[in-house]
């Protein structure tokens, strides 16, 4: 049995990377500027505050750079993802995985419907890719998608194998029981910080702003991860 999917892969941490090493120089440069060219510090902030705003203007662009056309090809022996350009299509690389070489999966789904894909190998490196599927969660459980195809595979695939010797579907950090031990500790931290303004000892407010931010930003993403796994269980 053979199944081909096309969609595109996006390298976010890439990306991130190549963005943030550029902000970097920029803000070196800048100083450089300022301490042996004397440029007033007010035009080395306009430039330092343009170039932070610039990624958030030109976005799409910026994510085009990092996007490439993916195929993804499976059938019952392996499964192969091959990249090429935006632009003229041409081939980057072709990586190929043998489904008894990989020992756990793990996927993610995004609101920007970009779907994460984790496999754990049995030599003990991962590999993730970031599939933009344009379909959200539910989208991607119920009709064709990067998941829904590699689920298919994956099952078909330990339904003629033994115990032990299956592809197992890894939850989320959060949906583990170290992920409530985290939330309890910020949870502590947020409360020993409000406590300490109460009785006048700190008047910094940031972490108490920033960690409450945090947590429940952690709280939602536990939230969806824990509703996948069980999803998970109920399609096994």
């Amino acid at each position: 049995m053979n199944r081909k999917y096309k969609c595109q892969i996006y390298y976010a941490l890439k990306g991130f990377y190549s963005i943030f090493s550029l902000l970097v120089i920029i803000i070196g440069v800048v100083f450089v500027l300022i301490k042996f060219l004397h440029i007033p510090p007010s035009i080395g902030v306009i430039l330092i505050t343009t170039s932070w705003v610039l990624p958030f203007i030109f976005q799409k662009k910026i994510k085009d750079r990092f996007t490439k056309n993916a195929l993804v090809e499976f059938n019952d022996n392996s499964f192969s993802i091959a990249t090429s350009n935006l632009n003229d299509d041409a081939m980057i690389s072709n990586m190929n995985y043998n489904w008894d070489e990989v020992k756990a999966f793990k996927f993610y789904f995004t609101p920007s419907k970009l779907t994460y894909l984790s496999i754990y190998l049995k030599d003990g490196s991962h590999k993730q890719f970031g599939f933009k599927d344009n379909k959200t969660e539910v989208e991607s459980i119920n009709g064709e998608s990067v998941f829904s195809i590699f689920y298919f595979f994956v099952k078909n695939y330990n339904k003629y194998n033994p115990k032990g010797e299956e592809i197992n579907f890894v939850p989320g950090l959060l949906a583990k029981p170290i992920g409530i031990i985290l939330l309890c500790v910020l949870a502590v931290l947020i409360i020993t910080d409000i406590i300490l303004h109460v009785f006048k000892y700190d008047n910094n407010i940031g972490f108490l702003i920033f960690g409450t931010g945090l947590f429940f930003g952690l709280l939602v993403q536990r939230t969806q991860q824990k509703k996948l796994f069980k999803r998970m269980i109920r399609l096994d």
